[in-house]
């Protein structure tokens, strides 16, 4: 068969692969493929949190440029004239008034950018945030890290910590429904994986015997050799409805 058409002979299918519909996968297999879809969709998440990144520093509105020209222009004259310019005074309170200004409004868009990212650990490690309650304390370090913070949020580091530490986990649960074993939640999840991708389960049992899966598309594609080697199994196959 061509290197493509490697399905059912136990290679792992390669981590940047996508689920072929049709095709036959072993239960190691599939869970390989789950966590490479896994994988590009943390990916995706990743490059979109960047981007809502990106997007939040760029709204910031940085200070009016005029005014740092007019003072250096009024300050230019009050040194070759002596006259004074009380109109300086103003300048300065409202450039001072700006930049303060620009410097919360990206220290806000830093802090958010730091909550989505703990968010997420939180998020990963199963954390079952039950009510804006438990977030509290977080919150309020982060909070207090755009008027007062440092820019290294050990505050909120240490609240995300204590979260991670004593916060209850999400039990495993079907929709809907009540606690279920992890092993079979596992298994309904890769069920679930290849009904979506219309995979065939080469390790699948029928209620006739068990043995291999084919698909009419694999098949069709091996060559005299092969479907002589394995005719037998093909045609008990056929008689047991795993061909699929």
């Amino acid at each position: 068969m061509p290197d493509e058409e490697k399905k059912g002979t136990g290679d792992q299918p390669d981590e940047t692969e996508d689920p072929k519909p049709g095709e036959t996968y072993s239960k190691a297999e599939v869970e390989a493929l789950m966590k490479a879809q896994y994988n590009k969709l943390n990916a995706r998440l990743s490059a979109q949190g960047a981007e809502n990144a990106r997007l939040r520093r760029s709204q910031v509105q940085d200070v009016d440029p005029t005014i740092e020209i007019q003072l250096s222009e009024r300050k230019q004259k009050v040194a070759t004239t002596g006259e004074a310019d009380p109109y300086i005074q103003i300048l300065e309170r409202e450039l001072s008034k700006q930049k303060q200004r620009v410097q919360i409004e990206n220290q806000q868009a830093k802090t958010a950018d730091k909550r989505a990212e703990m968010m997420q650990e939180l998020e990963d490690a199963g954390v079952d945030i039950g009510d804006d309650a438990m977030l509290a304390d977080l919150d309020n370090a982060l909070d207090d890290e755009v008027y007062m913070g440092d820019g290294t949020f050990k505050r909120a580091e240490r609240q995300k910590a204590k979260l991670l530490k004593t916060a209850p986990k999400k039990k495993p649960t079907t929709e809907g429904g009540p606690e279920v074993p992890e092993d079979k939640l596992k298994e309904q999840h890769r069920r679930e994986f290849m009904e979506e991708f219309k995979l065939t389960d080469r390790d699948a049992t029928t209620p006739s015997g068990s043995g291999r899966t084919y698909t009419r598309d694999q098949i069709d594609k091996m060559s005299i050799a092969e479907y002589t080697k394995e005719a037998a199994e093909i045609e008990q196959a056929a008689r047991q409805g795993r061909i699929k």
